[in-house]
């Protein structure tokens, strides 16, 4: 049933569509800009039918395509005369102000005393690009050459040589008038799907900060009860050690390594919300600082712990980037390639920084790790895909979707090269350092 009333409203939407199409009046609004006041008649007169001779055309007409001329339907133009390019301007300006502007205009190449034809249509271009112009001439003032180095390639010029044929006359009123129709229709139906579609991004933008909120206030509120569910069972297993059978003691263990788990899986998630939050602050950061701060604090305790060490082959560029959310990136790709070891392995890594195409600065974190199938590179960006069981290797599977949101808020990119048990190579691109 809801099926049928969503279709139904679609039916009537569409119709009331194309109602408010076929009742809206077509802009036939011309303006003449010629300094000879007959000209301005004849167009008048031609555009009027008010000429005997354009009864063979209808007749044409009705012997062409079998209809009564009387059934056709005549084109009502509203003609406006201007006889200096300055007055043109200004009509053009009054029309646009009414909010009922000209379709098109013949414009007369010369005009004296003032401006010619050309400099006329610049003038008005600038203003009001949309208006559809013929040139109207009897003489080689310009070359066509000439006006388009004037007046630039375009499709809403066109040059009618005097004296006038009437059913050229006609023709070109009726095409130009209904290719502005046309233009005019789209670009006022692109505008509003522009602005129908600016207002769902909107509303995406509204609720994904919602969701940012949320993941940062709930993770932040979860992490005191998991603490305390941690501590209770670390004080049961001391003040019960002894009265505990196997199984229970193994249950108890269970719970408290589960809060712990949850503890840092929490911890990782606030990171991501504050890396998505967080509006990247740049400046000129010396990659060389950051590296030797991250290893003697960040990541001093995992090296000490696991034997690992740090090496930079060599000085590194500056980058323009924002210092906090870089040493949280490297950080996390030191960490990673620390913790996916042989456990026979000593970790070794080793840090590069070489300028690319001038502007970018590529950084390369190599470690000497257990390394990643090739149809996997994708999935280690990805939140929570992990490669490996906790019960071989302990983490949250959210650290390399945090480097990746922090380079995708850097304007950077990411990837990975790497051999099954020879090691990874993980790379970022950031912008360099501006020149001082």
């Amino acid at each position: 049933m809801a099926l049928v009333t969503e279709k139904t409203e679609t039916t009537k939407a569409e119709e009331t569509n194309k109602a408010d199409s076929s009742k809206a009046e077509k802009n036939r609004r011309i303006l003449v800009i010629d300094d000879n006041e007959v000209i301005h008649d004849d167009f008048k007169a031609i555009l009027g039918c008010e000429e005997e001779g354009l009864v063979d055309v209808e007749e044409e007409e009705e012997a062409i395509f079998g209809t009564p001329s009387d059934s056709l339907e005549k084109e009502v133009y509203e003609i406006d005369s201007a006889f200096q390019g300055q007055e043109g301007l200004e009509k053009v300006r009054q029309a646009l102000k009414d909010g009922h502007p000209y379709a098109m205009a013949f414009v007369d190449v010369r005009m004296p005393p003032g401006w010619d034809g050309i400099e006329t249509i610049k003038h008005i271009w600038e203003e009001y690009p949309a208006l559809q112009v013929v040139i109207c001439t009897a003489y080689s003032d310009y070359s066509w050459h000439d006006m388009l180095s004037q007046l630039g390639t375009t499709d809403k010029l066109l040059i009618l040589k005097k004296p006038f044929d009437n059913m050229e006359v006609r023709q070109i009123t009726c095409s130009l008038t209904e290719k502005w129709e046309l233009v005019n229709s789209l670009e006022r139906r692109v505008a509003l799907r522009t602005e129908e579609l600016q207002e769902v991004v909107n509303k995406l933008d509204e609720a994904n900060s919602d969701l940012k909120d949320f993941v940062y206030i709930a993770s932040h509120d979860l992490r005191e009860p998991l603490r305390k569910i941690s501590s209770f069972g670390e004080l049961l297993e001391e003040s019960l050690k002894g009265k505990l059978s196997d199984d229970e003691l193994e249950n108890l263990r269970f719970m408290t390594d589960g809060a712990n788990r949850m503890t840092k899986m929490i911890e990782a998630l606030l990171i991501y919300a504050k890396v998505s939050k967080n509006k990247p602050v740049f400046e000129i950061v010396d990659l060389n600082e950051t590296v030797k701060k991250v290893e003697q604090l960040e990541v001093a305790t995992l090296l000490e712990d696991t034997g690992g060490s740090i090496g930079v082959s060599k000085a590194m560029p500056k980058v323009w980037t924002d210092p906090v959310q870089l040493s949280q990136l490297l950080q996390n790709m030191i960490a990673n390639g620390i913790k996916y070891q042989d456990k026979k392995n000593k970790p070794r890594i080793v840090i590069t920084a070489d300028k690319i195409d001038n502007d970018k600065v590529k950084i390369s974190v190599k470690d000497n790790g257990i390394g990643i199938k090739k149809e996997y590179y994708g999935d280690v960006f990805k939140m929570f895909r992990r490669l490996h069981s906790c019960s071989e290797y302990e983490g949250t599977g959210i650290g390399l979707a945090v480097c990746k949101k922090i380079v995708d808020r850097l304007n950077g990119e990411i990837g990975v090269d790497s051999k099954v048990g020879q090691g990874s190579t993980f790379w970022v691109t950031l912008e360099a350092a501006r020149e001082e």
